[in-house]
């Protein structure tokens, strides 16, 4: 409103100094919800960490509702930057994992923009990922991508195997020649169970000598475009000599439409927004989590299908055991109801992948390390021996139970056919005397 010395009055009612703790809660709270950055400016940084009765804090709120200038204002402005991986609601969730939902993908990249943290973690996990997926499935333009944007082509994921792995795995031939030939990735680095790229390139004599054909003819069919490109161009500019200069230069630009957007694009390096995290790169973390034998994480983590596999099948499980993580095993089977028959691509089940690696361990020269590994892998291999068999005998009894009461039931129903039999009978033995 208008003062009457003509300056204007704000109607704008701010928080005062002996407020209720419960109104400035649930007024802070509130315009977080709403999107109020007036009131909330009107409270000091220390006092916007309050929670509700759910412990959820405005900084949760604001996620939750979108409110992307309310969460740059409490990362930017307040400082509040440990609380988007440390403030835990009810539920045990933070809000980055709020921000890692469906359609909160500008809220999480606010938070790779102020909280160092959460760029180093969460980024190059997806970028993993995304990387042996891309070799696995043979997605070219997805490694051009990524290595255009200075990502290191020989990132190891949680069992120390590349896109170069995966790739000649699957034997993805464009894949695997701009990996080799022009990513220069390392084909001798070697995953937890010591395998290389190289070995299993090298395998098949026959296909690899196919594979380098193939490759020499590529290479080959790209020079000769290359160069008959360049013959074109310098015809073409033979035969515009003498030509006005305006005639010239409409032929050029016409002619440069017609190419390849790529031909005369220069290779400035691209700045590229942050990828969304998915449910793809909360797998990954759950997959780190079960390498290194960290449960507490795996209990936190809001991902529900701890069965689901990676890009070979593995699940947790296998990973968990393959490291010799019992305590990892023992949750995942006995909390987590995951089946300990599971099986990867390989159709091999977590014991299986177990006995493989304590029989490479057999191998290996015995350090102290080889041998307290090789206690730890041991362990969890008597775990699944046991639990799978007391699997069995359970399933057995249940059987031997269900077979059981089956075939009462079809004793009691034949005994009572045959009492109905006899009753009809005697009925009929009845009338047949009376008449």
């Amino acid at each position: 409103m208008w003062h009457s010395s003509g300056t204007i009055q704000s109607t704008y009612k701010t928080p005062d100094d002996d407020e209720d703790e419960d109104v400035k809660i649930v007024r802070i709270l509130n315009s977080a919800s709403r999107g109020d950055i007036r009131l909330i400016k009107a409270y000091d940084a220390s006092q916007l960490t309050v929670s509700n009765y759910d412990k959820r804090t405005a900084l949760h709120i604001a996620v939750s509702n979108n409110q992307e200038h309310i969460v740059e204002y409490l990362l930017k402005e307040c400082g509040l930057t440990e609380e988007v991986q440390k403030a835990e609601d009810r539920w045990k969730r933070t809000p980055l994992m709020v921000a890692k939902e469906k359609g909160r993908s500008k809220i999480f990249k606010i938070f790779l923009k102020y909280c160092p943290n959460v760029t180093n973690t969460e980024n190059d996990e997806y970028k993993t990922f995304s990387l042996l997926m891309a070799g696995k499935n043979g997605d070219v333009e997805t490694l051009k991508r990524l290595y255009d944007n200075g990502v290191s082509m020989n990132m190891q994921d949680y069992d120390g195997r590349t896109a170069l792995h995966l790739a000649v795995d699957e034997w993805n031939e464009d894949a695997m020649q701009y990996l080799i030939y022009t990513c220069n990735c390392n084909r001798h680095l070697q995953d937890r169970y010591g395998h290389t790229a190289d070995d299993t390139l090298t395998r098949d004599t026959n296909r690899l000598e196919r594979f380098e054909e193939n490759h020499k003819e590529k290479e080959e069919h790209i020079t000769e475009e290359k160069h008959s490109c360049e013959e074109n161009e310098m015809e073409d500019l033979q035969n515009e000599k003498g030509k006005p200069r305006g005639t010239f230069m409409n032929r050029q630009i016409s002619r440069t439409k017609s190419r390849p957007l790529k031909h005369f694009t220069p290779k400035i390096k691209q700045q590229v927004a942050p990828p969304q995290v998915t449910d793809r790169s909360n797998l990954y973390l759950l997959f780190e989590a079960a390498a290194i034998g960290d449960v507490e994480t795996i209990k936190k983590s809001d991902y529900p299908y701890f069965d689901v596999g990676d890009y070979i099948k593995n699940t947790p499980l296998h990973i968990a055991a393959a490291a010799g993580h019992l305590n990892v095993v023992k949750y995942l089977v006995e909390d987590c109801n995951v089946s300990p028959f599971i099986r990867d691509n390989g159709m091999k089940r977590p014991v299986d992948v177990v006995v493989e690696q304590v029989r490479l361990l057999s191998t290996c020269k015995g350090t102290d390390e080889n041998l307290k590994q090789r206690v730890l892998i041991t362990g969890v291999r008597n775990y699944f021996i046991n639990k799978m068999e007391n699997i069995r005998k359970s399933t057995e009894k249940d059987f031997n139970g269900v077979f059981l009461w089956t075939l009462a039931e079809v004793i009691l129903w034949t005994l009572a056919e045959s009492l109905w039999t006899l009753a009809a009978l005697w009925t009929l033995a009845e009338i047949c005397c009376g008449l």
